[in-house]
This record gives structure tokens, sequence and C-alpha cells, in this order.
């Protein structure tokens, strides 16, 4: 098992403390290459280590493969795993983890406590008929995550109040990892770039650049195209591999013809599976040096070695914008940076103030925050620029000066500790409040009492001063009774459990229940010790 990095014990932890407070699902927004799939096998394992089961959602087969791999290679257990792919012709029931795509997990129902939503922004949580939505119905009482490198659709978050997602508990930003050396740098176009596709006649139909009108301004620009495919075939001279994305299919066919045919291919939604992992396997062996797509190439690919991005079409999508940059900036040995060659107008879209079209127009009330550094529009919600990645909000380091995310613990430059004043404050004041004496835990042990119509959970602690108990009566649904059941839950289980109501199905999971090291106990009236705070290992 390898260690995680800082950020990802600290996007963990965050998860935690959400459902310590709360049952609403949560968000992590980890730009690409921040080893989302290793986020999720590291909560996967927390669960499973407590006898709970996991559901690990996917859109492709691709990323269903991959992160059961990174479970795999994370844990060194291939025995807690399975996958429900029709794809990967896969059915496996029963596991403790189980990987899928929404569309076959859905038809083969099962008990999960956790599910957690990879690339989440992808599925409409909001629409009750979607399949993510059903996969949710489901598992009512499940807690739900969710991991995101692009948490927006169309103009506006996919977490918020009212949004499935109520909060967005940690992000990670792709400047970030690039400052951190986790990615490698990236930078746009060439010295004398001066060839553009003209894509301005394209009509907008339902938000989006209309198929028909993409294909017909491509066709018109034939010879343009051939010309600049020359260009990028020139600089590929100095570059290991090229995504190149085009117009429409008939346009990616033209850009074809004019590579190398032995160093290229394309893959479109018609190409056959087995098709499309063989190019892909061979991009990774490096026999293949550019792969054409139009729109299937943004997730699940995983290609360090792979380090230019060819735009020859528009997109009005910033997501898509943003995961066509993310296949090209994973690290590799010997790779510097990343080329960014936009033939069709996306920079200035999607990176430049200077935004007069109609689909940037669309998109104003959410771009709407300006870097006064290099003029770039960002997001109204943006903690630092997209374009030059100046922090418009930051913690300072005392030790080294070093800009820090707000919600920052560690600073990133020299790893000391970011506290904020405020917070030591507050820590100092709840401290002189407590009451009552720490004893140490020796063995918990948990037994079910009383008839069966008033059954009780009994919790018995052997401590340096005997034997404390604790009581809880048999409706743990009652009002004063349900956020301290829920306390012991989240303190000896961990906080990814809701909804363990039932007696015999507590004492069916007790031997996975962990035992404080301490309890803060406080002598009651009538002689007995009472429970007033668990401490935990």
């Amino acid at each position: 098992m390898f260690a995680l990095r800082t950020y990802q014990k600290e996007a963990i932890t965050a998860v935690a403390n959400w459902f310590r407070e709360n049952e609403e699902p949560c968000l992590i927004f980890a730009s690409v290459g921040a080893g989302k799939s290793l986020i999720a096998a590291h909560i996967a394992l927390s669960i499973v280590r407590r006898g709970g089961k996991v559901l690990v959602i996917a859109p492709s087969e691709e990323l269903v493969s991959q992160n059961e791999q990174e479970f795999i290679s994370y844990t060194g257990d291939n025995l807690s795993t399975g996958a429900i792919c029709a794809s990967l012709n896969r059915k496996e029931l029963g596991k403790p983890i189980t990987y899928a795509t929404p569309g076959t997990a859905i038809n083969h129902p099962q008990h999960y406590d956790v599910i957690c939503f990879d690339e989440c922004h992808i599925g409409d949580f909001n629409k009750a008929e979607s399949l993510v939505s059903g996969v949710v119905q489901q598992n009512p009482k499940a807690r739900v995550i969710g991991l995101s490198g692009t948490p927006y659709r169309s103009t506006s978050n996919v977490h918020g109040k009212n949004k499935f997602f109520k909060e967005c508990v940690y992000s990670i930003t792709m400047g970030e990892l690039i400052e951190a050396g986790f990615l490698c740098k990236y930078r746009f176009g060439l010295d004398k770039q001066e060839q553009k596709l003209d894509f301005s006649n394209v009509r907008i139909t339902s938000g989006r650049f209309n198929g028909a009108d993409l294909e017909r301004e491509a066709a018109k620009q034939d010879r343009l195209t051939a010309s600049i495919i020359h260009e990028v075939t020139q600089v590929m001279t100095q570059y290991t591999g090229a995504f190149i994305f085009g117009a429409s299919v008939r346009h990616c066919e033209e850009i074809m013809s004019s590579l190398p045919a032995n160093e290229a291919r394309l893959i479109t939604g018609d190409t056959a599976k087995v098709e499309r992992r063989q190019a892909i396997a061979d991009a990774k062996a490096g026999i293949v040096k550019y792969l054409v797509s139009r729109d299937t190439l943004f997730t699940g690919i995983n290609l360090p070695t792979f380090d230019v991005i060819v735009w020859l079409r528009p997109t009005e999508s910033r997501v898509i914008f943003d995961q066509g940059i993310g296949r090209a900036i994973r690290t590799s040995p010997g790779k510097d940076h990343a080329l960014i060659l936009d033939y069709a107008g996306n920079i200035e879209k999607h990176c430049n103030s200077q935004i007069s079209n109609e689909a940037s127009q669309q998109r104003k009330a959410t771009y709407d925050q300006v870097c006064f550094s290099c003029g770039c529009i960002n997001r109204n919600t943006a903690r630092e620029c997209e374009g030059c990645h100046e922090k418009f909000v930051f913690k300072l380091c005392e030790s080294c000066g070093y800009k820090n995310d707000i919600a920052g613990r560690s600073c990133k430059s020299c790893s000391a500790e970011l506290i904020d004043p405020n917070d030591n404050l507050d820590r100092q004041a709840a401290t002189e409040r407590k009451t009552g004496e720490y004893v140490n835990v020796h063995k918990m042990s948990v037994k079910k009492i009383g008839g069966r119509d008033k059954p009780k959970i009994l919790v018995i602690y052997e401590t340096d001063n005997g034997e404390v108990t604790e009581c809880h009566l048999h409706n743990m649904n009652l009002p004063f009774v349900k956020p301290q059941w829920r306390d012991f839950v989240s303190d000896v289980r961990g906080p990814w459990f809701k909804g363990l109501y039932e007696h015999d199905k507590v004492i069916e999971v007790a031997d996975s229940f962990m035992c404080p090291q301490q309890l803060r106990v406080k002598a009651s009236k009538k002689g007995y010790w009472k429970v007033l705070e668990r401490i935990m290992g």
C-alpha cells in the first residue's frame, strides 16, 4: 500500500467530517490528475474494514476498470472487489466493493452503505427518471459522495443548497497540482500560429453548437484542415503523442486522411470496443502517435506520455475544454510541458476577457470574475484564475509567504501548518468549558437487552475506573435519542454509515465497531458514570 498525498488525506478527512454532522450528499472537486480513484479507494477500504458495502459508479467501462485496478494496486486485495458492467462482460454480485456503470447497477439492485459517483457532473441527479437518480433511489439510506474535476454543468455548479450535492467539502485545482509538481505545465499555441478554422456561422441550438452547421463549416475548409494537420505533424517531431478533436465524424475522417496511417487511430461512438481498447493500448506502447475523435476521449483515458492537444472543433462547454486540457498534462518521465494548439477559437471563448459570441454571453453570469493579472474571466465561485492561476482568495503562510487555498490546512510549499488565529481562540475557549475526567478504555462490548417490545442496546466499556456503560433506548428514531445514537455510530463505526436503527443489525455488525482509546466521563448523582465524549484512535 503506497502513501496518500497530503491533499488526498485532507479530502478524505473533509468528507468524514461532513458526514459526522450531515446526511446529505457531498462533493469533492479534484482536478484531473489529482487521483480521484485513489481517494475513492481509500474511502471504500475504510468502509469495508467496518463491515460496510460500497458501490463506485463511473460513466464508462474504462473508468470502471481503472477505478477497480486502482483499489487493487492500493490495497493488494483482489478478493473484495467485483464489477457489474455489460461492456466488460462482468456481473459479480455480493462483493464488499462493487464497480459499475449506472445502467448496469440499476438493473442489479443491492444494499450499499456508501455510493461514490466518479465524474459526477455527467449525471443529472435533479431528474428523478435519470439512471443516477435511480441508483440512489434504490439505496435511500446510503451516504452519497461525488467526485469530479469539472463540477459544473452548463452555466452552474453541480453543488449547492438547491442541488443534489449540497456541499463541495474539498477542492484541489489544476493550478495547485501544477505548482506542486503533480501535473506538468502547459502552454497555448505556437510562436507563429496564424491558421484558424472559422466557425463563426455555426448556430447554437439548445445551448450547444449545431452539429449540421459544424459539419458544413468544416467541409468548406477542407484544404485549411489539411494545411493545419501538416503543421501539426511538423510540430510533433518534438512531442510524443497528440489528441486531435474534430468538428464531426466526417471531419475526423478528413483529419485522418492527412495523418500517417500507421501512426493514427480514429475513435468514435461507433468504434467497436475491441478496436477502441487496441487503439489505446497501441498509444500506450508508443505505436500510435495520434488519437483522433470528436467527443469520446475526454474521460476515462490515461495516457501520460501524450503531450499535445489539438482543437479543430469549437466547444460551447467549459467542462469539455478543461477535460481536453487534462488529457495532456499528466506527468511522465522526460515530459517538460504540454502544448495546447487551438485552431477553433476555444481559448478566446473560455480564457479571454474579450468574449462576444452568443455561447459566452450566456455564461457571463457564471464566469464573471475578472483576473486583474491576465484579464481572464473566471467563474464567480473561482478561488484562483484559470488562466494564470493567480489566487483571488488565499491563506498566507507565515513561514514562507506562499499563497495557499483558503481551505488548506498545511502550506503547499513548505508544509507548515496553517492556523487561523480565530480557530485558536475557539479551541481554547472550548477546552476551558469541558468538564469531566478522561479514562483509558481497554475493551468495548455491545449487547442487546430488554424484551421484544422494548429492546435496548447496551455498550460496556472496561476502563481504568472499572466498568462504564451507556444504554440506547429501543426507539432510536425518537428526536431526543437519534442524535446520541448517530454520534455513537459515527464514532465507533465511522461517519460513512447512516440508518443503523435495527437492533439485530447493530449486533450483526458490532464486531466491526472500533473501541475508543479514551472516554470523557462524569459521575452522575445516582453513582453512575455518564459518557460525555469518545476519543477515537
